[in-house]
């Protein structure tokens, strides 16, 4: 007697082939609007280390140095490391260029005094030695913090969410 093997299709198969036939197209949909929600949280989170002066208590090669007494006496009042303006905080911004997120100070935007932001950033961020200017890092912590959402798996938990929740499973 010969047996022969039979194939029974179980569950809800033209679901399966509707997710099937369309999960590319919103897989790469869905990971655009999470990297637009990651750039989104690196702003928030770039604005308030510098609004909320996190650099002055971060540990290791993050921390902040003290401002001089020089600069103090120049700020005045608003003695707050990195702000003499809301210049830089506003011009604080991310693009998504698939499959990449850029977050920082927008190209062209100049303070009140005519200076280009970006070379402004680039020395608060690595310091100058020329100018004895040293680091106040703004970027690179920020960066830490979202590899480390990423590490988390922030950008796999998302998109099951958004699979979950569109297909109803």
């Amino acid at each position: 007697m010969a047996s022969t093997n039979i194939i029974r299709k179980v569950g809800d198969w033209s679901k399966a082939g509707k997710i099937t036939r369309n999960l590319k197209g919103d897989i790469f949909q869905e990971l655009t609007i999470v990297l637009r929600q990651i750039g989104s949280e690196a702003e928030k989170d770039m604005k308030l280390w510098i609004r909320d002066q996190r650099g002055k208590s971060a540990p290791g090669k993050f921390r902040w140095a003290p401002l001089t007494d020089a600069t103090i006496k120049r700020k005045g009042k608003r003695n707050k490391t990195l702000i003499d303006s809301s210049s830089m905080l506003q011009s604080i911004t991310s693009t998504v260029m698939f499959p990449n997120v850029f977050v920082g100070i927008k190209r062209g935007v100049k303070n009140k005094k005519g200076d280009d932001l970006v070379p402004i950033a680039a020395v608060h961020e690595f310091g100058s030695q020329a100018r004895n200017i040293p680091a106040r890092p703004f970027v690179r912590p920020i960066l830490v913090l979202i590899e480390n959402k990423i590490a988390n798996n922030l950008i796999g938990r998302r998109l099951l969410a958004f699979i979950r929740k569109k297909y109803s499973f």
